[in-house]
């Protein structure tokens, strides 16, 4: 009676065994399945990663490149404003220039006609 005891209880104990052996599997196979996601979601993690890594220098280049555009349009304006002065002084020169030179025409008309007039007052002196 021991015996079957025994050899029931060894039965009931190797059922469970193998019992217990199938559910290992199952749950290595669950587990090497867990193990391929986890690899699948650190490589997509890690070119995530690199994407935004390649996003932010992107953004920094474009930053910098917007500073220096800035940069430069600054200089121009400076530029242009210098400019406009430059012509505004040139202008002003200009327009003193043509009034001296109005004025000297005007006073080189008037020595004609005095010229004329000596020349005339001349011959009639001449003619007395």
């Amino acid at each position: 009676m021991y015996e079957r005891e025994l050899e029931s209880s060894l039965e009931q104990a190797d059922k469970t065994i193998k019992e217990l052996r199938l559910r290992n599997n199952a749950l290595q196979l669950e587990n090497d399945k867990y193990d391929e996601l986890q690899q699948a979601t650190e490589a997509q993690v890690s070119e995530l990663e690199t994407e935004t890594a390649q996003w932010h220098k992107r953004e920094e280049d474009y930053v910098r490149y917007i500073r220096e555009l800035e940069q430069k349009n600054d200089d121009l304006e400076r530029s242009q404003r210098a400019l406009y002065m430059s012509v505004g002084d040139f202008e002003s020169k200009l327009n003193s220039a043509l009034e001296r030179n109005v004025l000297l025409e005007s006073e080189l008309d008037d020595k004609e006609i005095l010229q004329t007039m000596v020349q005339r007052l001349k011959d009639e002196a001449r003619g007395w």
